[in-house]
């Protein structure tokens, strides 16, 4: 997989989570039913990114997330405890939902493939159950079926096999 192929990819995942948002598509037992994309919905959104990716290229991403301490790593715009999730291909960082911290000065693209890690960093207070070190085939949550089956039919119609 090309990179300007990933980010393509992810282009169309994050503007057809964007129309599922405007559209309640999402089930209401979700972060994505129950917030305002894309606040607050890091987690759903990465493990729906990880099942897109290995449907679409048979890829398999690392799941990351962490938690901000300012004892850790300070930095004024983020305040104890903020939590965010992304995922790790290959060592570049693939996160759709970054843009979410754009309010506190921030400035974050909606879709985030870098290997700069200076952002996620400050996400440092790190559970060890949630960021393996090694990938696994990811798994969908049956709560996100309807949403991956909107994506994907909204994908499908841009192009992609999946």
């Amino acid at each position: 997989m090309k990179i300007d192929e990933l980010i393509k990819f992810c282009s169309d995942v994050r503007q057809a989570l964007e129309l599922a948002n405007s559209e309640g598509v999402h089930d209401e037992q979700t972060s994505l039913g129950m917030s305002d994309f894309p606040t607050g919905c890091c987690g759903e959104t990465t493990d729906l990114l990880a099942y897109l990716i290995y449907e679409q290229f048979g890829e398999i991403a690392l799941h990351r997330s962490g938690t901000y301490m300012s004892y850790i790593k300070n930095d004024a715009r983020l305040r104890d405890n903020n939590n965010h999730a992304w995922l790790e291909l290959s060592g570049t960082i693939i996160d759709l939902t970054a843009d979410q911290f754009n309010d506190r000065g921030f400035n974050n693209p909606a879709v985030m493939i870098t290997q700069d890690k200076t952002f996620h960093a400050l996400f440092s207070s790190r559970d060890g159950r949630y960021n393996p070190e090694s990938a696994t085939k990811p798994k969908l949550s049956h709560r996100l079926t309807r949403s991956f089956w909107y994506l994907q039919d909204k994908l499908r119609s841009s192009g992609w096999s999946l």
